[in-house]
């Protein structure tokens, strides 16, 4: 029998294919302009990993002090790891340091990120890069 869904990798798999660090490392480099347009095209396709993994670099960038932008810039960022832990949260870039965000500026957002976590490795026979990715 010819199954045609064993042809297309999973989410994990692509991920793992894809140097999503070097992407995330280039959007640090993103102009506002461009991570605006990466946001439009996320909301057409939002299997995109390059460039969810671009605007993680642009966010974290952004993420200092508790000036209104950082205050946007932790929120987008959490969204984008928050969707990560749910979609593909046993891919190795989950468990870069990108996903962190400090917890003293922005304690409820860290918070939802680590409950985020805790309930993907409390899943059924979680996968053990899972694990490991929250651990990290």
């Amino acid at each position: 029998m010819d199954n045609k869904s064993n042809l297309v990798p999973s989410l994990t798999e692509r991920a793992d294919y894809y140097r999503l660090d070097e992407a995330a490392e280039m959007g640090r480099l993103l102009p506002e302009a461009s991570a605006k347009g990466l946001e439009k095209a996320l909301a057409v396709n939002t299997e995109d990993l390059v460039s969810r993994a671009r605007l993680l670099g642009y966010y974290h960038n952004r993420v200092k002090g508790r000036s209104a932008g950082s205050v946007l810039a932790a929120g987008a960022k959490t969204r984008h790891i928050l969707w990560f832990i749910k979609n593909v949260p046993d891919c190795k870039f989950a468990g870069d340091f990108i996903f962190s965000l400090p917890e003293k500026p922005f304690p409820k957002l860290f918070e939802t990120i680590k409950g985020a976590w805790e309930t993907e490795s409390k899943a059924k026979d979680p996968q053990p890069q899972t694990l490991i990715n929250f651990a990290l």
